[in-house]
């Protein structure tokens, strides 16, 4: 169903460890396996990142994913009844301006694909540009009000 790279694979291991210095073993066991310079470097960034997750799920339990379920699934789902009961929105644009909505254009593709037309990027301009500024913006002030004393 999906496979997990060596960097991943590796800091969840470290996370499920709860041990730190166990990145620095794994980030070395990946600079033996002869990846190209690049792909090394985003592999231990993986490590260092699937580590901190795992923490993350540890110490917060389920709620931590179950939040996160809310917060994904939540906008989409009202955004979706919105559009089609109240604005009689096409079912299509309105796939279309969720994939935009959410800033994913593997979406955008794989809605077009289903379609079987171009008709889905017709929502997708406004929620995109939306979507960016609203990550841009909200990023660093949800970041530095979780680190305030």
């Amino acid at each position: 169903m999906f496979t997990l790279g060596p960097g991943t694979a590796s800091g969840l291991a470290a996370g499920s460890l709860t041990l730190s210095s166990v990145i620095g073993t794994e980030s070395g066991t990946l600079a033996q396996l002869g990846l190209a310079k690049d792909v090394l470097e985003q592999q231990e960034a993986n490590v260092a990142a699937d580590y901190a997750a795992w923490v993350a799920i540890q110490s917060h339990g389920m709620l931590l994913v179950g939040m996160g379920l809310v917060v994904t699934l939540v906008p989409l789902i009202v955004t979706t009844l919105f559009a089609h009961r109240l604005l009689r929105m096409n079912p299509v644009i309105i796939c279309g301006a969720l994939a935009g909505a959410m800033t994913v254009d593997a979406a955008v593709t794989g809605a077009c694909e289903v379609a079987e037309s171009q008709t889905p990027v017709l929502g997708v301009a406004v929620p995109y540009a939306v979507g960016n500024v609203v990550l841009t913006v909200l990023g660093p002030i949800i970041v530095a009000s979780t680190f305030a004393g």
